[in-house]
C-alpha cells in the first residue's frame, strides 16, 4: 500500500478487498490503484530480491520476502498493472501446508 501511495503524490484512489472463498476453502486479499502502473520492463522484476526503482536511502519497493512467506503457506500474489490501473492479488489457503523439519508432506 506504502508503495500505491507514494506513486500517487497527487492523489488518487487506493482499494482494499478482503474475502474468504468457502467453496475454493482460500482467503483472497486485492489492493487497488488508480496510480500511473508498474512499466513492464520493472515489472518482470518486482519480486527479485533487493530489485528497486527507488532512490538511495528510500525505503525498498515490494518486499519479495512477503511473497515467499506467502507461497511458503501455500497461496500465491499476482500482479496486475496497466495504465492507472495497477492490483495485488493474494491467495491464502484456509489451512497451509504443515512443514515439519525431515518429515515429508502427505
Amino acid at each position: 500500500m506504502l508503495n500505491a501511495v507514494e506513486a500517487m503524490p497527487h492523489g488518487g484512489r487506493l482499494g482494499i478487498e478482503s474475502a474468504f472463498d468457502a467453496a475454493d476453502r482460500v482467503g483472497r486479499v486485492v489492493v487497488r490503484d488508480d496510480g500511473p502502473g508498474i512499466p513492464a520492463e520493472v515489472l518482470s522484476h518486482i519480486f527479485e530480491p533487493f530489485f528497486t526503482t527507488k532512490e538511495e536511502g528510500k525505503e525498498p519497493g515490494w518486499d519479495c520476502h512477503r511473497s515467499r512467506i506467502v507461497q511458503q503457506h501455500g497461496g500465491n500474489i499476482e500482479v496486475d498493472s496497466t495504465h492507472r490501473r495497477h492490483s495485488v492479488h493474494g491467495v491464502l489457503p484456509e489451512e497451509p501446508p504443515v512443514r515439519i523439519e525431515g518429515v515429508a508432506a502427505a
